[in-house]
């Protein structure tokens, strides 16, 4: 059949009233344009970045015929090239908007894409979004301080020593997490 999904429609006709009261939940923009589109961005090489977006789920390259496109499978030379995909616009705005635009960090504007200063935000907000996650490294931290906290420990080596293996952390995180924290008061409820 071949990766063409227009000609097929040119041979659909539809009633005015349908079209009139036609009302879609969500707007579309092909592969290409979102190319051209992207294409526009300094430091962007659009294709790879699309695929990039692909690959982080947040664009999902349709495809009515095949489902999707080589963006997502570029092994599979069957799939139809990226160029003949389909984007939901909502999808394509987000990313914009997170990426390339509006207001970031303090109401300062974004930088431009592929500059110092936004591979520096990005990678602070990649590095923050994993040790922010349950479990993560700033989780443990406010666990042994807790812990810490509570009284149960004459000393913070002794805490770190004692409880970094229970909650997945090396001495040394334990360790540093404690430093600069008070010690117990008498007064403090969970050491009772």
């Amino acid at each position: 059949m071949g990766d063409d999904y227009v000609a097929p429609m040119m041979a659909c006709w539809f009633s005015e009233e349908d079209i009139e009261r036609f009302n879609p939940e969500d707007r579309y923009i092909t592969g290409k344009a979102l190319i051209e589109r992207w294409g526009k961005q300094a430091g962007i090489k659009a294709e790879a970045f699309i695929q990039a977006k692909i690959e982080e789920s947040r664009l999902i390259d349709l495809h009515p015929i095949y489902g999707g496109t080589r963006g997502a499978i570029s092994e599979d030379a069957t799939f139809p090239p990226l160029e003949t995909g389909l984007f939901v616009l909502a999808h394509v705005e987000a990313v914009e908007a997170e990426d390339f635009g509006g207001a970031g960090e303090g109401d300062q504007p974004n930088p431009s894409v592929g500059s110092p200063e936004w591979r520096r935000r990005n990678a602070k907000a990649a590095a923050d979004a994993l040790h922010n996650k349950p479990g993560g490294s700033r989780a443990k931290r406010d666990a042994i301080r807790v812990i810490w906290a509570t009284g149960k420990y004459t000393s913070r080596d002794r805490c770190a020593e004692e409880e970094c293996g229970a909650l997945d952390m090396s001495l040394s995180a334990a360790r540093n997490a404690l430093k600069n924290q008070p010690k117990p008061t008498k007064n403090n409820p969970s050491s009772a």
